[in-house]
């Protein structure tokens, strides 16, 4: 059942059905179900001119005719499309841009609930089919050879038949140990440099001590006026 759907009653010749044109309107309740009451003898349309969040408004329209006085008249069971979309991700090495198949994406919901996994095929690319809703994707298992990245991506799908596309970049292993050794390379020269600078520093201290300390001690001999 689909609550908070809104369906109008409209004349027989209506081609514009929106609120405003409508003789009638109802919300459809918690279970599903709505309904007219008084409508006049005639023959008269319904249509649903607003839909529940996360569905395909429909465009189905449902020809009434009231003949008689206190006759009800049942529509039966109407269905909406819910409301689904495409997330497409592709995996390339960051070096050269690469495509990476292999890669393990994880989908999760707003409440952190996995809905989806799946692996890059060989042109790099997960594609995953979502209905309504607010989402996150991470990688959770990476190619051989390059680093996972775990880092939550959030992305939304709005509207039907919506495809989402997103890029991930994967650095290889080798190149992020060559990465850590420059660091490192870079970390202990600029820690050796300061070490020599430090070490010269207290040379020119100590002589200027060995230079001006005989001048301040004549100085103190001077008779004080």
């Amino acid at each position: 059942p689909l609550p908070g759907a809104v369906f109008g009653l409209f004349r027989a010749d209506c081609t514009d059905f929106t609120e405003e044109n409508a003789l009638l309107t109802a919300e459809s309740a918690e279970d599903g179900s709505f309904s007219f009451e008084n409508i006049p003898y005639g023959v008269w349309l319904v249509r649903e001119i607003a839909t529940s969040e996360g569905y395909v408004l429909s465009d189905e329209i449902f020809t009434v005719q009231v003949s008689e006085n206190g006759a009800v008249i049942e529509l039966g069971n109407l269905e909406n499309k819910p409301i689904t979309g495409e997330l497409e991700l592709t995996k390339k090495d960051i070096s050269d841009g690469k495509l990476l198949p292999g890669a393990g994406f994880r989908i999760k919901d707003a409440d952190g609930n996995v809905v989806a996994e799946g692996y890059t095929d060989e042109n790099g690319i997960a594609k995953f089919t979502l209905r309504y809703g607010k989402y996150t994707y991470e990688e959770f298992d990476a190619p051989e050879g390059y680093r996972i990245d775990t880092t939550p991506h959030e992305f939304e799908i709005t509207e039907d038949g919506q495809i989402v596309k997103a890029e991930m970049t994967s650095t290889s292993a080798g190149l992020v140990m060559m990465i850590d050794k420059v660091i490192m390379l870079i970390a202990l020269i600029v820690y050796r440099i300061g070490w020599w600078a430090t070490i010269y520093c207290q040379q020119i201290l100590l002589g200027m001590l060995t230079i001006f300390g005989p001048i301040q001690w004549a100085f103190s001999l001077l008779p004080k006026w």
